[in-house]
C-alpha cells in the first residue's frame, strides 16, 4: 500500500454521483532484479491503484518468479559485517506531466483491502401465497444495497427502487435496507410470484452502519483456515460507514442538490462544473466568452474554459500547468453538460512572470532582514496562480496587477511602516499603463511570481 502526502491539498472535484474520469499525466515501467550483479532486470505487471502515484492506494505485481538477490546498492549493516543483498524493485519515470511531484508518505507491504460487512448465505424465506403486494422479512438487518440475491421458483428476480416502471409480468421486487423487508408486485405493476412458489434469498450481505468506522490500529484476529490466530491491524481508519438516510436528510440533501448547476448555461455554471470534474483537483477555472483559442477573432458562440491545476508548491520556476490528460477529462466532462450549439474549449492558461521591486521603511526595533523576507513570502504568495489573490484560491485569470493592491499587501506586513517606491515588471503577455499598473495581454492569462527585489531604507520611525 502507497500512501501518498495529501494533508495540504484540496479535496478532489465532485459532481453528484458521476464517477471519477480515468486520465494519464505520467507513464511508469516497473522492474525487477534478476541477477546478482545488478546487470539484468525483468519489467513486471504492476495493478496499480496509486494511478502513477496520482493518488493513494494498492500496488499489485505479478510475474516476480525470477525475482533475484542483487549487489546493487547493497551497503554493510554494520561495522566489520559483511555486504547483504536484496531483492531490488525499480520504477522508471517515462513520461511525466506531473501538475505537482509526488510525495510518498509511506509504503506498507503485504496489504491488503478488507470492508466491514457480513455475507448471509441460502436464506430460505418462505413460499408464496399467490396473493398480491406480498411482504417478507430477512432475518439480519440492515441489508446492504445491491447485494440481494433472490429467487422465485429458481428464477432470479431483480431489485427495483419502485415498480412505476414495472409491467405485469416484470420479475421485480423492492427492498426495504434497513427493515430488511422485501415486496413483491400486484399483478398491474410487477409480476406476483405464483402460488407455493420457493422464495429464496441466495445471499445477501449486511453491516453496521457507522459503527463499523473503527480508528486505525484496531486488533482483528482470523478465524478458521490455515491462518487461524494470525493478527491483523489496519492502518487506516474504516470510512464510509453510515445510517439509513431519514425523511429530514433526504429533504437537506434535495435542497442542497438544487443549487447545483448540472446544465452550462451561465458562465458561472462552466467554471463550477469545471472545477468539480470528478477526481481531479482543479483550484481555478475561468469561463472566457465568445472566444477561440484557434481563432481569436471569430469565436463567436464559443466559450473557453482557463483551467489552473491545484499545486501545493508555494515556488517554483515554472507554473502548475494541466497535463494533456487532465485538459482532456475536464473537457469531456463539460460536454457532457454543454448545451447545444455551444463550442466548449479547454487551455491551460497564459503565464505571465511578473516580478516586483519595493523600497520599504520598518518601524523602530524591527529587525531588516528578517522583515524583508516576510515581504518577499507574502508577494509570492499574492501572486500564486492557485494559492494566490485576495481570497487565496489563486490570482484570478485575466486580472491586472495593481500597484494598489501590492502597497497595501505589504503595508500589511509585521513591521513594515512605509513604501517609499514599488514597480512592476513582467514578461511577455502584459504592459504597464499609465498608473503603473500591469495589464494582460490576453483573457487567458494570468500572472505567477519571478524574483522580487526588495529593499530596506535606513530609515524608520
Amino acid at each position: 500500500m502507497c500512501y501518498l502526502y495529501e494533508k495540504d491539498l484540496i479535496k478532489p472535484g465532485k459532481h453528484g454521483d458521476e464517477p471519477e474520469y480515468e486520465w494519464e499525466n505520467a507513464k511508469l515501467k516497473w522492474e525487477i532484479s534478476l541477477s546478482p550483479d545488478g546487470k539484468q532486470w525483468k519489467e513486471v505487471f504492476s495493478e496499480d491503484g496509486t494511478k502513477n502515484f496520482r493518488k493513494s492506494g494498492r500496488l499489485l505485481f505479478t510475474g516476480l518468479e525470477a525475482w533475484a538477490r542483487s549487489s546493487i546498492g547493497a551497503w554493510p549493516s554494520g561495522k566489520g559485517a559483511k555486504e547483504e543483498k536484496y531483492f531490488w524493485l525499480r520504477c522508471t519515470l517515462l513520461e511525466s506531466e506531473y501538475e505537482y511531484p509526488p510525495r510518498i508518505e509511506k509504503i506498507s507491504l503485504n496489504t491488503t483491502a478488507a470492508a466491514q460487512k457480513k455475507k448471509v448465505k441460502d436464506g430460505m424465506l418462505e413460499k408464496s401465497s399467490g396473493l398480491p403486494d406480498q411482504v417478507f422479512k430477512l432475518p439480519k438487518t440492515p441489508v446492504l444495497r445491491e447485494s440481494l440475491k433472490l429467487t422465485v421458483a429458481g428464477e432470479e428476480w431483480e431489485e427495483v427502487e419502485d415498480f412505476d416502471g414495472s409491467g405485469p409480468e416484470s420479475p421485480h421486487f423492492t427492498l426495504d435496507s434497513l427493515k430488511g423487508e422485501i415486496r413483491f408486485g400486484d399483478g398491474l405493476r410487477g409480476r406476483v410470484p405464483r402460488e407455493a412458489a420457493e422464495i429464496r434469498a441466495l445471499e445477501y450481505e449486511t453491516g453496521r452502519g457507522k459503527q463499523g468506522n473503527l480508528p486505525a490500529g484496531s486488533r482483528w484476529a482470523v478465524k478458521g483456515g490455515k491462518t487461524e490466530g494470525l493478527a491483523i491491524s489496519n492502518l487506516k481508519p474504516a470510512t464510509c460507514g453510515k445510517e439509513e438516510e431519514d425523511i429530514a436528510e433526504s429533504v437537506d440533501r434535495f435542497v442542497r442538490d438544487l443549487k447545483v448547476p448540472y446544465r452550462a448555461v451561465t458562465f458561472e455554471d462552466f467554471e463550477y462544473i469545471a472545477r468539480e470534474t470528478p477526481g481531479l483537483r482543479v483550484a481555478q477555472a475561468k469561463a472566457v466568452p465568445n472566444y477561440d483559442p484557434a481563432d481569436p477573432e471569430g469565436g463567436e458562440g464559443s466559450v473557453t474554459v482557463v483551467v489552473i491545476p491545484f499545486s501545493p508548491l508555494e515556488t517554483f520556476d515554472i507554473p502548475p500547468g494541466p497535463s494533456g490528460g487532465f485538459v482532456a477529462a475536464v473537457a469531456r466532462h463539460l460536454e457532457k453538460h454543454r448545451l447545444l450549439g455551444t463550442r466548449v474549449h479547454v487551455v491551460s492558461p497564459e503565464y505571465v512572470k511578473v516580478e516586483v521591486k519595493a523600497t520599504v521603511g520598518l518601524s523602530r526595533g524591527f529587525s531588516g532582514e528578517e522583515n524583508r523576507q516576510a515581504v518577499l513570502a507574502n508577494l509570492k504568495l499574492f501572486l500564486h496562480p492557485a494559492k494566490g489573490g485576495s481570497d487565496g484560491k489563486g490570482w484570478p485569470v485575466g486580472k491586472p496587477v495593481y500597484r494598489s493592491e501590492l502597497y497595501r499587501l505589504i503595508m500589511g506586513t509585521e513591521g513594515v511602516d512605509s513604501v517609499e517606491k514599488i514597480s512592476i515588471h513582467a514578461g511577455k503577455g502584459a504592459e504597464q499603463d499609465e498608473n503603473g499598473d500591469l495589464v494582460l495581454a490576453l483573457r487567458t492569462a494570468t500572472v505567477y511570481s519571478g524574483e522580487h527585489l526588495v529593499e530596506i531604507s535606513g530609515k524608520s520611525r
